[in-house]
C-alpha cells in the first residue's frame, strides 16, 4: 500500500457540496466569536479593532480564503464586514464608511485575492503530483528495461562462451 497524501478539499479545489460548507461556516465562527471576545476583553470601546491598523479582524477572510479559495474567502470577507458593521451599530459606536471604506473593502479584496492564489497553488500542486506520477512509472519501465537488457547481454556472453567464441572480439567487431 502506497503512501497518498489527501487534498486540503475533496473532489475540487474549491469548496463545493455541504461538507467543507458546514466546516467552513464552524470555523468561521469560532474565528470571529474568538476575536470579538479578545476585542471584547482588550479594548471594549473598539468594537471591530477599527483604531488598529490592520485591524485583526482581517485574519478571517485571509485565513478561510486560503484554507477553503475563492468563494469561501469572498463570503468570509463580507460575512466578516456585515457582522463587525452591525456589531459596531448595536454597541453604539456606529460607523462612517467613508472613514473605514478601505478597511471595510479589504476584508472580501483579501479573502478573494488569497482564496485564488490558494486555488491556483493547489491546481499546480495536483498537475506536479501527476507529473510526478508520470515520471515514477516512465522510471519504473526504463529501468524494467535496463534489467532485461542486462539479463540478455548476459545470457549472450553465456552463450558465446559455451560455443568458444570470446565477447570482447563479438564487441569490437560489432563497433566496426
Amino acid at each position: 500500500m502506497s503512501a497518498q497524501t489527501l487534498p486540503f478539499v475533496h473532489g475540487s479545489v474549491s469548496c463545493p457540496g455541504p461538507y467543507p460548507v458546514r466546516f467552513f461556516l464552524l470555523r468561521f465562527v469560532a474565528f470571529f466569536a474568538l476575536l470579538a471576545l479578545v476585542n471584547y476583553v482588550i479594548v471594549p470601546g473598539d468594537a471591530g479593532w477599527f483604531g488598529v491598523n490592520p485591524t485583526p479582524f482581517l485574519l478571517i477572510p485571509v485565513l478561510l480564503g486560503v484554507r477553503y479559495g475563492f468563494s469561501a474567502g469572498l463570503s468570509a470577507g463580507l460575512l466578516t464586514v456585515l457582522l463587525l458593521v452591525a456589531g459596531r451599530y448595536v454597541a453604539g459606536q456606529g460607523i462612517t464608511l467613508t472613514e473605514h471604506r478601505y478597511t471595510l473593502i479589504s476584508f472580501p479584496l483579501l479573502g478573494v485575492l488569497l482564496g485564488q492564489v490558494s486555488e491556483g497553488l493547489q491546481r499546480c500542486g495536483l498537475q506536479l503530483e501527476k507529473e510526478g506520477e508520470e515520471l515514477r512509472r516512465e522510471n519504473r519501465r526504463v529501468h524494467a528495461e535496463k534489467e532485461l537488457l542486462v539479463l540478455s547481454r548476459q545470457d549472450l556472453q553465456q552463450r558465446l562462451e559455451f560455443h568458444g567464441a570470446e565477447a570482447d572480439s563479438l564487441e569490437e567487431q560489432l563497433e566496426e
